[in-house]
């Protein structure tokens, strides 16, 4: 069977849910809302299309980053495997549910290119500020580690 995968650029609708499978997985599950927008080529401007939602879920280390990290409203990139679910509701009228099973390895988080920089990445070996605690990829000089096939003479 083939399956299909879908890269959704938008922003979270609401903070990230964790939870567990019944089998003890931890996940994080959230809403994600993507607007086209296109240019009115009467007018030259911008203009705003159709809103799709998505349920969006990512399972194990990549949930718990997606729970910490991500909250209402910020700008996301999710890449994963798209699923469309139709059932009947109770007054026999149908329903539809688009998901996304983001895929570990594969972006989820922050979009970098609409978030601002507000926020980045902590580096191996610093603290909350920034600063270089030693650890990490950093000697106690704040010196990246050279190894003797990269030391330069004179």
């Amino acid at each position: 069977m083939n399956e299909s995968y879908i890269t959704v650029v938008g922003r979270v609708v609401a903070d990230p849910q964790s939870r567990t499978t019944r089998t003890g997985v931890p996940f994080a599950a959230f809403r994600l809302a993507s607007t086209v927008r296109r240019v009115n080529r009467e007018t030259g401007q911008y203009e705003d299309g159709g809103t799709s939602f998505y349920n969006v879920s990512a399972f194990r280390a990549l949930g718990a980053n997606v729970a910490n990290s991500l909250k209402k409203g910020e700008p996301v990139v999710v890449h994963g495997r798209l699923r469309v679910n139709q059932w009947m509701r109770a007054d026999n009228s149908h329903a539809t549910s688009v998901e996304i099973d983001a895929l570990p390895g594969r972006k989820a988080g922050l979009d970098p290119d609409r978030s601002g920089g507000g926020r980045r990445r902590r580096r191996r070996g610093e603290d909350s500020k920034g600063l270089n605690t030693g650890g990490g990829f950093r000697n106690a000089q704040g010196r990246g580690r050279r190894t003797k096939c990269c030391e330069r003479n004179g």
